[in-house]
């Protein structure tokens, strides 16, 4: 999160009080919370597209990894210089509309399989 965090619009105070109105007094470790504290064995094919320069990209690396351990297919799309949410900028970036395209021909492939 740090890491990121000078080049995203985001920062460490915005995502703990997120997380905290998310988690009420649930416990952020719990699986149903957290999908990098679940059992990730028997998912469906998973696409992750994560911009390079957001505050998550740790999270979604790692989600990838625990994904690919546990046997799954996963796709990592890493958008170079996007921030967390790019994709809601449809209107003004081309790389919100190629992320959004490439999303929709990934479910598209799912549902004729």
């Amino acid at each position: 999160i740090d890491r990121n965090a000078p080049r995203d619009f985001a920062n460490r105070a915005l995502a703990q009080a997120g997380a905290d109105a998310y988690l009420a007094s649930a416990d952020s470790r719990e699986p149903r919370a957290s999908p990098l504290h679940a059992a990730l064995h028997g998912l469906p094919p998973l696409l992750v597209q994560v911009g390079e320069h957001e505050m998550l990209l740790g999270e979604a690396v790692a989600l990838e990894e625990r994904v690919r351990a546990a046997g799954g297919a996963v796709t990592l799309d890493l958008f170079p210089a996007q921030f967390h949410g790019w994709h809601f900028f449809g209107a003004v970036l081309s790389e919100a509309r190629r992320a959004i395209a490439q999303a929709g021909r990934f479910l598209a492939r799912g549902v004729r399989e």
